[in-house]
């Protein structure tokens, strides 16, 4: 399938705004990285999530109970075992350890974070280099290394996730890598290496199990191949790795404690287990998901949220189900009913990005920065925007609007007010983000997504013009068609 070329460009050279915000970002890394390592490492009560994969890596590596063993704050390890055995190499001991060789946590801490930023560019680098191998053949293709294209295409998906994603960093949450893991699937799937794609998202379900749920994308195309590559990364992250790095008893306790103590009540919503506090109590974890959401406006007047109910009413648990179908079945059907490998650019990134909304919405928890994920559906209304609406770099002004207000919305929130956190401000930025990328996707695969459907006028050779006006080189070449 023919790709329609982006519409061409105003500009194509950076200027000092777009400098300007770069530096910006990069002054937040290196600030955020600050921070993270204060928190983490020079604070007496020790903040943030990082110790607890590090202390399970040491409870793996020791022959104890992944699942059993606290960090310094009393968390305890909810994932599956892959990411504690891969980080076996760095991990933590306890104060009651004795003297063993480990080492030392702030160079951990520093270690973790500068790879969390490495695996953040990565990820966003390998889903805009699928985008310019699409449109090689158009202008985007003779735009020099390090030029405003290749600049725009990778910092502004990050630029407008920025406050999510600081979020995730400095609490030394594992959310670059799941970014990295869910762009390589998106370029995979628009580099039509489909068993590449499966072993991505097999990545991103090995880490943290929710994942599981973006194998609707490949279902729904019949990709079997992009399944068949998931299934054996699986095999290999979840099966074969715990075999051999802990053995056959410790694996199957492994998998019984995640199941039971977990998985089961995330699900359920049940109450009375030792893990409630920080999974499964709806007064006691800062959740976004449309359950807690409904769970909080419900009880939106007792302003202290230890004091309203740790678990929900039925209507609530029907309601956040019956709108996780619908929310799934409107994506499906935007998505339409194709076959694999014939989707745009565009509609790679913002199906995947719809179903990525969706799977953070429909969680039983969903923090707000959960939202760092949704670095793939910006990037997916980018290209859109890109390639049917706006000539490169202008945006306009509601798809700015939109893009801005995940911004804003995760920065107040950020700060505090209780009633904007509980009355579900994070959840109804997602779920309007949901909207607009499900809407623009029905259109690019039904409307635009055509096979060589190509605007009046254009080339996909087209370049810039001297004087740089897009709007002259286009007429100048429908004269010159109307003359011939």
């Amino acid at each position: 399938m023919s790709e329609r070329p982006p519409l061409p460009p105003v500009r194509t050279t950076l200027a000092g705004i777009d400098i300007a915000w770069m530096v910006g970002l990069l002054v937040a890394v290196v600030v955020l990285g600050g921070l993270y390592v204060q928190r983490s490492v020079f604070l007496e009560t020790y903040l943030g999530d990082t110790q607890v994969y590090f202390r399970a890596a040491w409870a793996a590596w020791a022959g104890q109970d992944i699942y059993a063993i606290e960090d310094d704050k009393g968390q305890l390890y909810a994932y599956p075992p892959f990411l504690a055995l891969v980080l076996i190499p760095l991990a933590d001991p306890p104060a009651d350890a004795g003297a063993v060789w480990a080492v030392p946590w702030p160079a951990t801490v520093v270690m973790w974070y500068a790879l969390n930023v490495v695996l953040l560019w990565w990820g966003v680098c390998l889903a805009a280099g699928a985008v310019e191998r699409r449109w090689a053949d158009s202008w985007v293709g003779r735009q020099p290394r390090y030029g405003l294209w290749w600049w725009l295409i990778r910092a502004a998906p990050v630029l407008f996730a920025s406050v999510a994603i600081g979020r995730s960093m400095v609490r030394g949450q594992m959310g670059s890598i799941l970014i990295l893991s869910l762009c390589g699937m998106a370029a995979g799937l628009m580099d039509r290496r489909h068993v590449r794609a499966g072993l991505w998202l097999a990545l991103a379900i090995c880490i943290k199990v929710i994942p599981a749920y973006l194998l609707l994308y490949p279902l729904w195309r019949r990709d079997w191949k992009c399944i068949g590559g998931c299934m054996a990364g699986l095999a290999a992250g979840l099966v074969i790795l715990p075999l051999l790095v802990i053995g056959p008893r410790a694996t199957w306790d492994a998998y019984d404690a995640l199941l039971n103590e977990v998985l089961l009540p995330g699900a359920l919503g049940s109450e009375g287990e030792e893990r409630a506090n920080e999974l499964t109590a709806q007064n006691s974890t800062d959740s976004n998901s449309i359950k807690t959401t409904l769970h909080n406006l419900q009880h939106f007047w007792t302003v202290n949220r230890r004091m309203r109910p740790p678990t929900v009413d039925t209507w609530v648990k029907v309601a956040h189900w019956g709108s996780a179908a619908m929310l799934t079945g409107l994506t499906l059907a935007a998505a339409g009913w194709r076959r694999p490998g014939s989707d745009t650019a565009a509609s790679v990134l913002l199906f995947l990005g719809s179903l990525t909304i969706v799977h953070m919405v429909i969680s039983p928890i969903f923090h707000p920065h959960y939202f760092a994920l949704s670095v793939v559906p910006i990037m997916g209304l980018l290209v859109y925007i890109w390639q049917y609406r706006k000539p490169f770099p202008d945006l306009g002004g509601w798809w700015q609007a939109l893009l801005w207000s995940n911004v804003v919305i995760h920065a107040v929130t950020a700060m505090g007010f209780r009633w904007l956190r509980d009355g579900g401000l994070v959840l109804w930025g997602a779920l309007l983000m949901w909207g607009v990328c499900t809407a623009v996707l029905w259109r690019a695969v039904r409307v635009e997504g055509r096979a060589g459907d190509q605007p009046a006028g254009l080339s996909s050779g087209w370049e810039p013009s001297s004087s740089g006006s897009a709007a002259e080189a286009s007429s100048g070449k429908n004269a010159a068609a109307s003359s011939g």
